[in-house]
């Protein structure tokens, strides 16, 4: 605003003395070309085309007239040509050396405001003016970041199809999640990541006398048909894996470098298998599977927030939410001592949800590089899982319904490391 003020005092200034000097160097002149003797009757002839003279000051015909002597005057609405023909010593114009003084900022297109004075009341859009405020300087950028998940699934801590031990918890898992962005216009963006694969799995064994399974015979199913099962067991095996990998393409909007909103597609597939063995005392062996595969796509919305704590130390936060509809598989068998008691499958499909938050403390290192450490909460509803898909009393159409009402919880932390280039 005082560059504004001073530049058209400037313009103002030196437009006022070029008109002034205009109407000395005219009055001056046309002094200059009549004698002294003669200057009455030079006043009596322009008198007699202005009129009455002798009351003072008028004027006439473009001419401000004065004791008898006609001065040209200029019109105010010909200061704009009359500044253009004045030059100064190197041959520019008013307007011109004015401008010269002013420096001009680079181009700024994604404000969208302002623009710089070329004089003669020009402006350029898309230019910071030099009038006002100049707009923040754009400056496209790309981005990519790796994310190492330190992952745990926490549902069904306690779970057995054994009456005599329980599985334990899931262990952690490793997994990466790989981001790449750009932002062409300092606001609007792109964003791709690909998370996983993360494969949980847990197991656990028994060896011993008169072991058991809560396997119940449910007519038409014999008790014969589980003998593997509950005839003396002396060995149990019990194992389950779950897989999990996704991919996402959102667009971005950027805020000012504190708030990433992001909305667009993601894919989430989820597998899980549970598996128990069992033999008894005879030799025969019994093999029950239960195997469910979730394949999720759906819209997703997104935001990450930035909170500047120190220099160079940023606390964000990180949140994910989507509805999906979820395709679900679904492979159930059971076999006992070499013969089949249970073929059966389904596959349906049911909408699901995927909710993620997380935060962390990012460091950086200098404008391209910066290391983030923090934590992460996923939250599945409306999946499948295989644990979930059978009941204590076999029967013949077990397996034949998949059920998708479980939900599955992964905590976890996170160490990161992003490029912005």
């Amino acid at each position: 605003m005082k560059i504004q003020a001073i530049r058209q005092g400037i313009g103002r200034r030196l437009r006022q003395l070029a008109a002034l000097s205009s109407i000395l160097m005219l009055g001056v002149s046309a002094e200059a070309q009549q004698p002294a003797s003669d200057a009455g009757q030079t006043g009596t002839t322009t008198a007699s085309n202005a009129g009455d003279l002798t009351g003072g000051i008028t004027f006439h015909n473009g001419q401000l007239i004065n004791g008898g002597q006609a001065f040209q005057v200029v019109d105010p609405s010909q200061l704009g040509l009359l500044n253009s023909q004045v030059r100064n010593a190197g041959g520019d114009s008013v307007d011109s050396l004015v401008d010269q003084r002013i420096a001009q900022v680079s181009n700024c297109q994604s404000c969208q405001t302002g623009g710089v004075y070329q004089g003669g009341g020009n402006y350029v859009p898309g230019v910071a003016s030099g009038f006002s405020t100049a707009c923040p300087t754009c400056e496209p950028y790309r981005y990519g970041f790796v994310d190492l998940l330190y992952m745990k699934r926490f549902d069904d801590k306690r779970y057995t199809l054994s009456q005599n031990y329980f599985v334990g918890e899931f262990d952690w898992e490793l997994a990466p999640r790989i981001t790449f962005g750009a932002v062409p216009d300092c606001v609007h963006g792109w964003e791709g990541s690909f998370t996983g694969p993360l494969e949980w799995d847990r197991s656990a064994g028994i060896t011993g006398t008169g072991l058991s399974s809560l396997f119940i015979a449910g007519l038409p199913i014999a008790s014969t048909q589980l003998s593997a099962f509950n005839d003396n067991a002396v060995y149990q095996q019990q194992d389950q894996a779950s897989e999990y990998w996704s991919f996402e393409a959102s667009r971005t909007i950027m805020g000012w470098q504190v708030a990433k909103i992001l909305y667009g597609i993601r894919y989430i597939d989820f597998q899980d298998g549970y598996r128990f063995i069992s033999q008894n005392g005879a030799g025969d062996v019994g093999v029950f599977q239960s195997n469910t595969e979730n394949k999720l796509i759906g819209g997703q919305v997104g935001l990450d927030m930035f909170y500047p704590v120190c220099n160079h130390v940023v606390a964000d936060f990180r949140g994910r939410a989507g509805v999906y509809a979820n395709f679900v598989d679904l492979d159930y068998r059971l076999q006992n001592a070499g013969a089949t008691v249970l073929f059966n499958g389904d596959d349906d499909e049911d909408i699901a949800g995927v909710f993620e938050l997380g935060s962390g403390i990012r460091f950086n290192l200098g404008e391209m590089l910066s290391l983030r450490a923090g934590s992460e909460l996923w939250y599945l509803t409306g999946i499948a899982t295989a644990t979930e898909q059978f009941n204590q009393v076999v029967r013949p159409n077990d397996g034949r319904t998949v059920r998708i009402n479980d939900d599955v919880v992964t905590v976890g932390l996170t160490l990161s490391a992003e490029v912005k280039y």
